[in-house]
């Protein structure tokens, strides 16, 4: 064998070696991404499934407090009249129904353990022993809620204790179907899953025959004929830290994988077309190989081109001066490369990103070398963007060189964020965005002065008219009245929601209590005027509406939640007192 011939043996040999390790290395970093992909669903996952079991949990024990906190229904428990308190609490559970169809379950217990009385089978007497929910609220006198599964079925269960003169008289029990974690993952995020009680597929929101056909190998990835899978699962515990169900919910990763696979492809192409090339070198001598090194300088070149009209890249100096910027970002921002040159990172930022944020980012920078999250920006025409961004500090001899701006783009993304805060049907604010806006309206409130209103305002006799009408008439009188909600209530500051049904709020700021109760009473007029047709209003004939209205001095703010239980107190007042009404309270 020629000494060539040897030496393109050794050279072939030892690239194969480094072309196996560099594609293992590549494997392995793979596959630990995907595992970063996956605890990252499950965190971002978890997080929602907590956030929608506390929101049911505030929510129901401000519905449960407000019912049994009523004379009546207490006197009833008091006397153990069962059919008194069935005809108290009947229109409550109808209501909470309608609400949440989810919700299964409105007992009333005693001391004893008796269960008084069960809202959907009401004829029967029942007497639990050992369950530890109930006997932890007995014991405690104070609130619970957890899941619990009993003879019936398991569901979230939220206990609220009752006392009668200081005497406690029992506890009253709501339970929500345990299927809601499923459907509210997916009405919120688009997250579809299954659901395991007892090793049994007991719900699915997920219908793709083929994960379906799959669901009992518990595989991280499914692999089906046209899609790739991530699937990841945590438990559902009850109140001793027992599981009672779990969770498998999937994520369609066929982009990632294919892009994997594409990455994968790229780099074996890649490093076969190296081994041919430092063959040839070798083969054809000095010539030769200068003209290949050429070849793949202006392959190189094509590939930098393709970055830089693909990828948003920034690069500040280390006062934040921009001295570099690819072709996608001025794509992106409208700005030519020789306007940001020389300018101030700052000035394509938004102008409301507050001076936290920033301090943020150079604590981090300062303290860590990078910085990562996403930031609000605006074109050079105004219009709104968000990237993504990751800054990276470039050192070289223990010096600050630069920082390095690597983003992409999430506009979409949160554009569909917003989507999420906003009633299909009326496209008014929903309740998702009431609960997260009405603390931080009233603490700015407090924070800056003046007085805080708030509104909580249902259509009288709704249920008759759907009733009557149909619930398309329903609906379209639904959206009407929303219209004279927002055409009332147009300044920044006001904020319209349709908190459910034909329930809605309104949270807006006044400069004393007599303003707020005047802007109440002109859209209760507002809302009788425009003149819907209803016979079953027996006293307006048109569709009219109740008002509970709280005004409170910025200097007299105090809890929030306080403040909403006045306005739903004062909205049942008006009910009772003939409806069409406006109770309003002043603190």
């Amino acid at each position: 064998m020629s000494i060539k011939n040897k030496i393109l043996l050794f050279i072939t040999f030892i690239l194969s070696i480094f072309s196996f390790a560099l594609l293992t290395i590549i494997e392995v970093q793979q596959e630990e991404d995907m595992k970063i992909l996956q605890t990252e669903y499950l965190k971002n996952t978890k997080n929602l499934y907590e956030k929608i079991n506390k929101k049911y949990e505030n929510f129901y024990s401000d519905k449960i407090l407000f019912n049994s906190n009523f004379f009546y229904v207490k006197e009833a428990i008091k006397s153990r009249d069962k059919q008194l308190l069935y005809k108290l609490s009947s229109d409550t559970f109808i209501r909470l129904q309608k609400e949440n169809p989810n919700l299964v379950i409105m007992n009333f217990h005693l001391p004893d353990n008796t269960l008084l009385l069960k809202m959907n089978q009401p004829h029967e007497t029942y007497m639990y022993k050992n369950r530890s929910l109930l006997e932890k609220v007995h014991k405690s006198k104070e609130a619970a809620a957890g899941f619990y599964k009993d003879e019936d079925y398991l569901a979230y269960r939220i206990m609220q204790p009752i006392f009668y003169s200081e005497e406690y008289i029992g506890v009253l029990e709501l339970g929500i179907n345990i299927d809601y974690v499923l459907k509210d993952m997916k009405h919120y995020s688009n997250i579809e899953g299954v659901m395991f009680i007892e090793n049994k597929l007991t719900y699915k929101t997920i219908e793709n025959i083929e994960i379906l056909d799959n669901i009992f190998e518990f595989s991280d990835i499914i692999k089906t004929r046209s899609s790739v899978y991530l699937s990841y699962f945590f438990s559902i515990k009850n109140s001793e830290n027992i599981s009672v169900a779990n969770i498998h919910f999937f994520k369609n990763i066929t982009k990632e994988a294919n892009k994997f696979k594409k990455d994968e492809q790229i780099i074996s192409t890649l490093l076969a077309g190296m081994v041919f090339l430092t063959l040839l070198v070798v083969s054809f001598g000095l010539k030769r190989s200068l003209k290949n090194l050429q070849e793949s300088y202006d392959d190189f070149s094509e590939h930098k081109d393709m970055v830089d009209d693909n990828i948003i890249i920034v690069e500040t100096s280390s006062d934040g001066t921009i001295v570099g910027v690819s072709n996608r970002f001025c794509e992106i921002s409208g700005y030519k490369e020789k306007e940001l040159i020389s300018k101030p990172f700052e000035m394509i930022m938004d102008s409301e990103i507050s001076e936290q944020t920033n301090k943020s980012i150079k604590e981090s920078l300062q303290k860590d070398g990078e910085w990562s999250g996403d930031l609000k920006n605006r074109t050079k025409d105004g219009k709104i963007y968000w990237l993504s961004s990751k800054i990276e500090s470039k050192i070289k001899d223990k010096k600050l060189i630069c920082f390095n701006h690597i983003m992409h783009d999430v506009t979409y993304k949160k554009l569909n964020e917003d989507l999420l805060l906003g009633d299909e049907l009326t496209n008014m604010y929903n309740r998702r965005y009431f609960n997260d806006l009405f603390p931080r309206t009233a603490k700015g409130i407090k924070r800056n002065g003046g007085c805080f209103n708030l509104i909580v305002l249902d259509i009288d006799d709704f249920k008759n008219y759907n009733d009557i009408y149909g619930h398309d008439n329903g609906d379209k009188a639904i959206v009407d009245i929303s219209n004279v909600v927002i055409k009332s209530f147009r300044r920044p500051d006001d904020f319209c929601f349709r908190l459910g049904g034909a329930e809605f709020g309104i949270i807006f700021k006044t400069a004393n209590e007599d303003e707020g109760y005047l802007y109440t009473q002109v859209l209760r007029k507002n809302i009788e005027m425009i003149r819907i047709k209803h016979e079953g209003n027996v006293i307006y004939k048109v569709l009219t509406a109740s008002f509970g209205l709280v005004s409170v001095m910025s200097d007299n703010i105090g809890d929030e939640k306080e403040i909403y239980k006045l306005a739903y107190e004062h909205l049942y007042r008006a009910k009772e007192d003939g409806r069409n009404k406006v109770i309003r309270k002043l603190v």
